[in-house]
């Protein structure tokens, strides 16, 4: 009960005004629950827009309130024995012991045999690290003790006029826009990874005074306050502000963990400020099956934070992904994966384009997956977005906010269970469900997005095998996965207070298929608006050939097509329901589903639980 808040002002004798206050990551936790780390992510020149109307976020109880990473340098994972020993402080010259570790974990990779496990003691590694395959390896963090990869280095700047200058810099990164080293980016309107407005967001150099993180800008020409310019040719860093009794860092490092090999475990420590650039997929990333990522926090990264794919069964689990440029964490060929807990919050920081790839979590090509009791908010670019032909997906109990983009994107996949979550103030859809069938949209709150449940079907086919999409690894066209929204049932959903036209939408903009054709129904749910005409359409409805319908209540939309029989719709201030009126108009929460979000089959419930 009660309330938070940061206050900022300046006294009556202040000089120097205005000034630029900004508060970061700021959160209200409770105490005995694991703490985010607090390290600032790089502040973007041009800020993107945000909703400025938060909607109350039900969540208290909920398993999302727990999701992210252990405060770094609070776990306590048992030491084997037989472990192998790395400290900052420590030799290659050493065996490995707790007496004598290592120096580097390169070099105790190279001493642990298979199913052995690194145990890194306190402190700062800049380090890369390389797992090739064929050895199966634990890496942890020492019983409370705070370890941190880190991609930068100290350096130190001296005046050049009215700039300041960092001589002998050698460090240079692939700036290619695209995961492919060398590719230029797309020119097809509304595909390009970078934006015209941002034209340095593929290039992966990163420089901080203090804590600040300073933008690149393309030419020493263009340095100014809170700016800096590489020149690579003269191997030279040029800063804008003054950096005097402050630390300067500046990112040297593109990786720091690779992992070729199958069953690798990385837990308890934390990973920032690496140089990634868009081919290398990610900061840490894994290209085998069987991987485990437990309390890690990999934030303010370049790119990429984590990629996880070449192989199945791999678990994330309650992983901190924070103010990464591009993506917080990306999968692909990842079948089997399993995502619980995951913060994904304030990536795309760099401002690429939300296509073809950006903000919280993006799962392509890939079977049997589930994200559950995750918070994806805050991204600037979409929340979670499953792509390119993903097949059977569970998507329960997240938190899915204020992203600037789509809460939720299920794109060109097959046969999905969207309960028990909530999506509010996202700039664009709560969930948006493009050319995806077998969809099961149960018990979800949504509120303040454009559309609460945008569905969209287009001319892409299964059957033209040069439509961007498939899975390669399937036999094409892959009949399981027919990229067609058909089969979809909507129940016992809040939407609330829509920011665009409508609160539910079906559209077919290949004008192929009405609603009634892809068998798409809606009943059970409730529909709140703050007036009659806010928004201005309750629902809108595709009829195939020509524009689709559109209602302006519920009750018009009833009588026309039989849809939302049992739906409650309240225009103006909002009342609760009575536990009489839920049990009537809630349909039973049927048993597969019902399983998935650990409630009793027959349940008849409104909105997210708790």
């Amino acid at each position: 009960p009660g309330g938070v808040g940061v206050n900022g002002y300046l006294s009556s004798s202040s000089t120097n005004a205005p000034v630029t206050f900004v508060v970061d990551r700021l959160s209200a936790t409770n105490p005995t629950a694991a703490v985010p780390p607090t390290t600032p992510a790089p502040v973007p020149t041009t800020p993107a827009p945000v909703p400025t109307t938060p909607t109350p976020v039900p969540t208290s109880g909920r398993a999302s309130d727990n999701a992210g990473s252990a405060q770094i340098g609070s776990t306590s994972y048992e030491i084997p024995a037989g472990a192998v020993f790395v400290s900052p402080t420590g030799s290659d010259n050493g065996n490995g012991s707790a007496a004598q570790p290592f120096g580097t974990v390169n070099r105790a990779v190279a001493a642990a045999p298979s199913g052995g496990t690194i145990v890194l003691r306190a402190g700062t590694y800049h380090q890369s690290v390389m797992l090739a395959a064929g050895k199966q390896l634990t890496i942890q963090s020492y019983p409370n003790e705070a370890v941190w990869f880190d991609g930068s280095t100290v350096v130190t700047p001296v005046r050049d006029g009215n700039r300041w200058r960092v001589d002998n810099w050698t460090a240079a990164f692939d700036h290619s826009p695209t995961y492919t080293a060398g590719q230029p980016d797309s020119t097809t309107p509304g595909w390009s990874f970078v934006n015209a407005e941002h034209p340095m967001a593929a290039y992966p150099d990163m420089v901080w005074i203090g804590s600040t993180a300073l933008a690149q800008v393309g030419s020493l020409a263009q340095v100014g306050p809170g700016t800096f310019f590489v020149d690579t040719a003269a191997q030279r860093i040029y800063l804008g502000s003054d950096p005097q009794g402050q630390t300067v860092r500046s990112a040297d490092l593109s990786v720091a963990i690779h992992s070729s090999a199958s069953g690798t475990t990385l837990r308890g420590f934390g990973v920032h400020r690496y140089a990634t650039s868009v081919p290398s997929m990610g900061t840490v990333r894994i290209f085998n099956s069987g991987a485990t990522l437990e309390n890690l926090v990999v934030q303010d990264n370049a790119t990429q934070g984590i990629f996880v794919g070449g192989g199945a069964g791999s678990t994330v689990r309650n992983v901190t992904a924070s103010g990464n440029g591009l993506m917080g964490v990306q999968s692909n060929s990842a079948d089997g994966m399993r995502v619980v807990g995951l913060r994904a919050t304030g990536n795309n920081t760099e401002l690429f384009n939300r296509a073809p790839v950006s903000g919280g979590l993006k799962i392509t090509r890939s079977r049997n997956v589930s994200v559950r009791d995750s918070v994806i908010s805050d991204n600037l670019g979409q929340g979670l977005w499953f792509d390119e032909s993903v097949y059977d997906i569970t998507i329960t109990g997240n938190d899915t906010s204020r992203n600037v983009g789509n809460g939720i994107v299920v794109e060109l996949s097959q046969k999905v269970v969207l309960a028990d979550n909530v999506t509010v103030d996202n700039t664009l859809a709560g969930a948006k469900i493009i050319n995806t069938g077998g969809v099961q949209i149960w018990n979800n709150s949504f509120a303040g997005n454009k559309r609460n449940i945008d569905i969209n079907q287009d001319a892409r086919s299964q059957f033209n095998l040069s439509d961007a999409g498939h899975d390669p690894r399937q036999t094409l066209p892959d009949a399981t996965v027919p990229w067609l929204c058909a089969d979809i049932d909507i129940r016992n959903n809040e939407m609330d207070n829509s920011t665009g036209n409508a609160m539910l939408a079906v559209e077919d903009y290949s004008h192929r298929y009405s609603a009634a054709d892809l068998r798409i129904t809606t009943d059970g749910n409730v529909y709140r608006r703050a007036s009659t005409n806010a928004p201005t359409w309750a629902t809108v409805w595709s009829r195939g050939v020509g524009n689709p319908a559109v209602y302006n209540s519920v009750a018009l939309f009833t009588a026309a097509t039989g849809q939302d029989s049992h739906s409650v719709s309240q225009d103006g201030p909002a009342s609760p329901l009575s536990p009489a009126t839920v049990t009537a108009m809630a349909r039973p929460l049927p048993a597969a589903v019902a399983a998935l979000v650990g409630q009793p089959a027959g349940t008849r419930s409104i909105g997210a639980w708790n």
